[in-house]
């Protein structure tokens, strides 16, 4: 299985609201961090964790998507709505 951590930047406001707003998390930094401790803490291979930088949408910024597919499926789309994933209807 590989694992994809798809992240999105947040949309720099034109100006800040509040000098109390908390600051912004690193989408980029974060998905990094997750993909060190799964590789240290739970041995999984560095080669089948991927974190892809994805652009930042007027209705999806500061996100973090996680895919997990197996192996021969190609990468996910980065852009992609809910309205795209069609349920099985088996």
């Amino acid at each position: 299985m590989n694992l994809y951590i798809i992240t999105r930047p947040r949309i720099e406001p034109m100006e800040k609201i509040s000098p109390d707003d908390p600051a912004d998390i690193d989408t980029q930094k974060l998905g990094e961090k997750w993909k060190s401790e799964l590789v240290e803490k739970f041995g999984i291979d560095e080669n089948r964790i991927f974190v892809i930088k994805a652009a930042a949408e007027e209705l999806r910024e500061g996100e973090i998507d996680v895919w997990v597919t197996p192996p021969g499926i190609p990468l996910p789309n980065t852009y992609s709505s809910d309205e795209d994933v069609q349920p099985d209807n088996d």
